[in-house]
């Protein structure tokens, strides 16, 4: 299979020159409009998988591809105890399902990256180009979807006013159980870990875990490494993954360090619609090829009383 190298994508289309790629004939025209437009199945497929190689985080989380404008999240709940003694002859009072709808509602964001006429000569070498650049722009996007799942507020700020993340979310839903830190431990009878799973019913507890800054996953490390245990000689010689009475500890890339959120991973939803274009356009005045990730995103909870959201300032 012959690739599309760093050199031959330079003579395509920075000097416009026709090459053979795989016994067909390509030229700055075919370059231009093939790498353009709304990704085919397969490569949107491996777009996510850069993002997720990049940022793992993302699929812990429920990263779904949305197909529609809106995307419904349904979820049911039943009062507990609903059950009741059964006498013949005699109606029972029935209980109610009481339905939440929750929404994916993804904004159209972009990515703009402009690759130098240099950068491409310099690097000429057998490397694919396709693929180098592919995984940047994927790598990059990957990065900002998790800063916007920590930081993003729908209303500050160019990057920040994409969406609302979590914590925000979590904030805005009184159905979410709210702890307020009174201290600045994590471990033990008293700490934040504690009296943030004593606030999530017990139903939900399985499959719970945290979600927190890294600088916070550093701080829980330091902790239980003080501990004169295996664990603790564990966690000092190898660093994690950690869990706290069975609950996976998450430290995450640029999550705000005052908030901690607790709740099963796949009750965290990050929809990304599955229309992802990819597109170069060739600058010449500006020495450089510009390519544009055009991708729409979304973030929001499922069941908001499958959430305890704590600040800790």
């Amino acid at each position: 299979m012959q690739k599309l190298t760093m050199a031959k994508f330079r003579d395509a289309v920075v000097n416009g020159q026709t090459i053979d790629v795989d016994g067909n004939s390509v030229n700055k025209g075919v370059l231009l409009s093939s790498a353009g437009g709304v990704l085919p199945p397969a490569a949107f497929s491996e777009f996510l998988d850069d993002m997720v190689t990049t940022s793992p985080i993302l699929n812990v989380w429920n990263l779904v591809p949305v197909n529609r404008p809106q995307m419904e999240l349904h979820s049911l709940a039943i009062a507990a105890r609903s059950m009741v003694v059964a006498t013949p002859g005699t109606e029972v009072t029935t209980g109610t399902l009481t339905p939440t709808e929750r929404t994916l509602d993804p904004t159209r964001a972009i990515l703009v990256l402009d690759v130098s006429y240099d950068w491409l000569d310099d690097n000429a070498d057998g490397r694919d180009a396709d693929a180098v650049i592919r995984q940047k722009l994927s790598s990059q996007a990957a990065w900002d979807l998790v800063d916007l799942a920590g930081n993003g507020d729908g209303s500050t700020g160019t990057f920040l006013s994409i969406n609302s993340g979590f914590p925000v979310l979590a904030a805005a839903d009184s159905a979410v159980h709210d702890y307020d830190a009174t201290n600045t431990t994590f471990l033990g009878s008293t700490g934040i870990f504690a009296n943030m799973a004593a606030l999530m019913p017990e139903k939900y507890l399985p499959g719970a875990a945290f979600f927190l800054a890294r600088s916070e996953f550093e701080t829980v490390l330091s902790e239980m490494g003080t501990r004169a245990t295996g664990l603790g000689d564990e966690v000092m010689k190898n660093g994690g993954p950690i869990y706290w009475h069975g609950h996976p500890i998450y430290g995450v890339y640029a999550w705000p360090t005052d908030k901690v959120i607790m709740s099963n991973p796949k009750n965290l939803f990050v929809g990304l619609f599955q229309n992802i274009r990819v597109s170069v356009e060739d600058k010449p005045a500006a020495s450089c090829l510009r390519y544009t990730v055009d991708m729409r995103v979304d973030y929001n909870h499922g069941v908001g009383d499958a959430v305890v959201y704590g600040t800790t300032d």
